[in-house]
């Protein structure tokens, strides 16, 4: 689940530059979890506010996801295809609403994990 989405960000901003700067670590509470859809290093910024980082399996290169994962994840991707390509300068004003617009409908489809 998308549960925080930053304003974009042009440029060259890291992510932990944008994870830093965009406010998201003043809304965490101390045992907050965060998940992110790959490994970010912020471990050391959770720490100073008492939450945890748990970087999920295949983003650590150590455990790979399960084959029938990966298809799903990639099916997903591919709904979305307004994000793969270079979106045109006059989408700039709107493109927040774009994200915040497809990450709401990210949310509605069923998880692309089981809690089996």
């Amino acid at each position: 689940m998308i549960s925080y989405i930053s304003e974009t960000w042009g440029g060259r901003a890291s992510d932990k530059q944008i994870v830093v700067e965009s406010g998201f670590l003043n809304l965490l509470d101390p045992n907050d979890l965060v998940i992110p859809d790959r490994g970010f290093p912020i471990k050391e910024e959770l720490l100073l506010r008492r939450a945890r980082l748990a970087i999920p399996p295949g983003a650590r290169g150590k455990e790979k996801m399960a084959s029938r994962d990966v298809k799903l994840t990639k099916k997903r991707l591919k709904l979305f295809k307004i994000l793969k390509e270079t979106l045109p300068i006059t989408l700039l004003p709107i493109i927040d609403d774009i994200i915040n617009v497809i990450a709401a409908l990210c949310n509605l489809l069923p998880p692309l994990v089981s809690s089996e």
